[in-house]
């Protein structure tokens, strides 16, 4: 099947249980799908492969990706994506956060169409980097993630986060105030029950 981005592949952070949602958020139910198979589907026609990354394995069966594990256990997100750069067959990766229910094609296409040589590419709202959305070059992004999660013990909390990451990468930045084809509200973050039903009612009105 051929996709809009070749040179792209996806990998959807799948973390395991949210401490603040109470549950897994991958399995969080949107229809007749999940949070993490809706994101498998959102990438399917635009990257040439969909990785989901964990943890640890769960017991589910979800069908469309291929399954990570982390290498480094205890790192977060940025274990996530370090384990997504390693096993990356493609020049490039986009690393999504599983909780992105909001996001849609469109948006997505646009950040995986603007500056294709950065070494990293984060939209801002109003200045502020969203990295729950992240565009990286796996040659030049593996190194210094694999350097952060190796050098984990000896460096402050505040070192292991995607945000770190991009700042090492001199991360090019995507302005979504200028960027008409990218909704904002696409990288709503679905952190509570609370925010989980309100997201749920707005997907049910589309």
């Amino acid at each position: 099947m051929s996709v809009a981005f070749p040179d792209v592949s996806a990998a959807i952070l799948a973390g395991g249980r949210s401490t603040r949602m109470g549950r897994d958020k991958a399995t969080l139910p949107l229809g007749d799908a999940t949070a993490a198979k809706r994101l498998i589907e959102l990438a399917a026609p635009l990257a040439s492969e969909t990785m989901l990354v964990e943890a640890t394995p769960r017991d589910e069966e979800i069908e469309g990706a291929r399954r990570i594990v982390d290498l480094v256990p205890e790192s977060g997100p940025l274990g996530g994506t370090h384990a997504a750069l390693a096993a990356c067959r493609t020049d490039r990766l986009v690393v999504l956060s599983c909780d992105l229910l909001l996001l849609d094609a469109a948006s997505l296409a646009a950040a995986l169409s603007t500056s294709p040589a950065s070494s990293a590419l984060v939209p801002t709202i109003q200045g502020i980097r969203q990295p729950q959305l992240v565009v990286y070059r796996v040659a030049d992004a593996l190194p210094v993630a694999s350097s952060l999660v190796r050098r984990r013990a000896d460096l402050p909390k505040s070192a292991l986060s995607i945000r770190r990451l991009a700042a090492e990468l001199d991360a090019d930045e995507l302005p979504l105030e200028r960027t008409p084809r990218f909704d904002p509200a696409s990288l709503t973050n679905v952190n509570t029950p609370e925010e989980y039903e309100r997201v749920s009612r707005l997907l049910g009105e589309k």
